[in-house]
């Protein structure tokens, strides 16, 4: 429950300084952009690492009846 609790508040701080903006001088806009190939690759390369990681240690080391679903 704790847990939420944190969610909750870093939610609401998230939000102030979404909405409020953190910079003093508000005229300065951050640009939209895309990210890049390389960056999304090496995303996806950490996720699938991460994902087969957890997926190993719940087949080995749990009764996870749907290790590759729960990791």
């Amino acid at each position: 429950m704790s847990l939420q609790g944190y969610y909750l508040l870093i939610s609401i701080y998230g939000w102030y300084h979404w909405a409020r903006g953190t910079h003093k001088n508000n005229s300065e806009k951050l640009p939209v952009t895309r990210i890049k190939l390389v960056t999304a690759v090496s995303l996806l390369i950490i996720f699938i690492g991460l994902w087969l990681s957890i997926a190993i240690v719940f087949i080995h080391y749990t009764d996870s009846n749907v290790p590759w679903g729960d990791a």
